[in-house]
């Protein structure tokens, strides 16, 4: 396999746990009622959204089409 392939198949791995783990965090957003907690749910959500968004970018760069969602659907 080439080195490409490999190492965008590795980014592809954490950008589908990187969706799951978003999805995670806009969940609990609804769940809890504590504005602090949900500020720091709604903070790590949005961060997550900005690693998913370099991830892309970075498993295109290796020729490849990045994933679409996350491993939960």
């Amino acid at each position: 396999m080439k080195y490409e392939k490999r190492i965008s198949d590795k980014l592809n791995e954490l950008l589908v746990k990187n969706y799951d783990a978003e999805k995670g965090y806009i969940k609990a957003i609804n769940e809890v009622d504590n504005v602090t907690v949900k500020n720091f749910f709604k903070n790590r959500a949005e961060e997550r959204s900005r690693f998913a968004r370099e991830l892309r970018t970075e498993i295109l760069t290796y020729g490849e089409m990045p994933e679409d969602s996350g491993s939960f659907k």
